[in-house]
C-alpha cells in the first residue's frame, strides 16, 4: 500500500467514525461531537492533499481557498452578502474578526474532497459544495451559527441566497486554483464543467452524503432527506460514469 492509498483508507475510516457518531448510544459522547468530526475532517484533508497533490499544489489550494473563503465570509457576516444575514456562535472556537478561524479550513476540506470526486474543474465541484450545504446548513444553523432576517424564500430556516453564495464562493476558489496550477491551465476550457475524478473520491463524497441524509432523518427533516437523497443519487450516477471514463482514458 502506498501513501496515497493509505490516505484513502484513513478517509473511509473517518466515514466509519461519522456513522458511529450517529448511533444514539454514542452520539452524546464528546469524542463524537460535531466539532471533533470537523477537526478530524480538516486534519484528514491536509494529510491527503499534501500526499496526493504534493507540497506546491496542496499549498496553492490551501492558501487560495482559505483566503478567498475568509474574505467572502467576512463580507457575509458584516454586510449580509452573498449568503444572507448571519452570525457565528462561540461553539466554533477562536475568531479572526467576525469569522471563526476554523471556518475557512472547512471550506478547504470540503472543496478538496469535492475536487477528488469531480477531478480538476470548476462547475461540478461547486455544485457538489452546494449540495453538501443543502444537507448540512439546516442541521447546524441553530448551534454553530444563526440566521437573521434575510429577504427571499427559506429552506428549513436557511435563506435561498445562502446557496447562491456558496456556489459563487466555490466557483471563485476552483477557478483560481485551476488558473494557478500550471498543469491545469492548458485544459481549463475543456474542464470547466467536470474532468472526471477518482472512484475513491466519488465513493467518499457519496458516503459522506449518506451520513448527512441519516443526520437529517434523525433530526426530523424527512423532506430534506428525501430531496438530498435524490440529488446525491443523480450526482452519484453522473460522477461514477465520469470516473470510469477517466480510468479507461488513463489505461489507453
Amino acid at each position: 500500500m502506498n501513501k496515497g492509498q493509505a490516505t484513502w483508507v484513513l478517509s473511509y475510516a473517518f466515514l466509519a467514525y461519522v456513522f458511529l457518531s450517529e448511533v444514539p448510544q454514542l452520539s452524546g459522547l464528546s469524542v463524537f461531537s460535531v466539532q471533533a468530526a470537523f477537526v478530524l475532517l480538516v486534519v484528514l484533508y491536509l494529510a491527503s492533499s499534501f500526499v496526493n497533490w504534493g507540497v506546491e499544489k496542496a499549498s496553492i489550494f490551501l492558501f487560495a481557498s482559505w483566503l478567498i473563503s475568509y474574505a467572502i465570509e467576512y463580507t457575509g457576516v458584516t454586510t449580509g452578502y452573498p449568503f444572507g444575514s448571519y452570525a457565528y456562535t462561540s461553539a466554533m472556537g477562536s475568531f479572526v474578526g467576525p469569522v471563526p478561524v476554523f471556518i475557512p479550513f472547512l471550506w478547504c476540506a470540503l472543496g478538496y474532497f469535492c475536487l477528488q470526486a469531480t477531478g480538476p474543474s470548476m462547475v461540478a465541484p461547486a455544485m457538489l459544495m452546494v449540495l453538501l450545504d443543502l444537507s448540512l446548513d439546516p442541521l447546524f444553523s441553530q448551534s454553530l451559527w444563526h440566521w437573521q432576517s434575510t429577504a427571499g424564500p427559506y429552506y428549513y430556516g436557511v435563506p435561498a441566497l445562502n446557496f447562491v453564495g456558496w456556489f459563487v464562493t466555490a466557483i471563485l476558489i476552483f477557478t483560481f486554483f485551476m488558473l494557478a496550477v500550471r498543469e491545469y491551465r492548458s485544459g481549463i476550457k475543456a474542464n470547466i464543467l467536470v474532468s472526471g475524478g477518482s472512484a475513491a473520491g466519488v465513493g467518499f463524497y457519496l458516503l459522506f452524503g449518506v451520513t448527512t441524509i441519516l443526520y437529517q432523518l434523525y433530526s426530523g427533516l424527512a423532506g430534506g432527506a428525501a430531496l438530498t437523497s435524490v440529488l446525491y443519487a443523480v450526482a452519484g450516477v453522473y460522477l461514477w460514469n465520469k470516473a470510469k471514463q477517466r480510468a479507461v482514458n488513463y489505461a489507453l
